[in-house]
């Protein structure tokens, strides 16, 4: 079992950065494992879903990673995506 741990800034941005790095998010939508495949895209699916039956016309999207969520939104939308990793969001 995983533990919670209390952990610093610097910590959090270390791993963060590792993972980005090592392990870009379009790995996973994807990934040749049918089961992690299935999972991050009904994870779109379902923020598809979502947006479809509210009205919006602002989309803040924090812990955007590479912006995959993008393709949930209509495209007379504002979007905004913020993420602590430059390696996702680009400098």
């Amino acid at each position: 079992m995983k533990k919670l741990i209390k952990t610093t800034y610097q910590n959090f941005f270390r791993v963060n950065e590792f993972v980005a790095q090592t392990s870009p998010m379009r790995t996973h939508y994807l990934s040749k494992n049918p089961f992690e495949k299935l999972l991050w895209q009904h994870k779109l699916i379902s923020m598809k879903s979502i947006l479809r039956s509210i009205p919006y016309k602002t989309v803040l999207d924090i812990g955007c990673g590479d912006g995959a969520g993008l393709s949930t939104v209509k495209p007379s939308a504002d979007y905004t995506g913020l993420d602590i990793s430059p390696t996702c969001v680009g400098d």
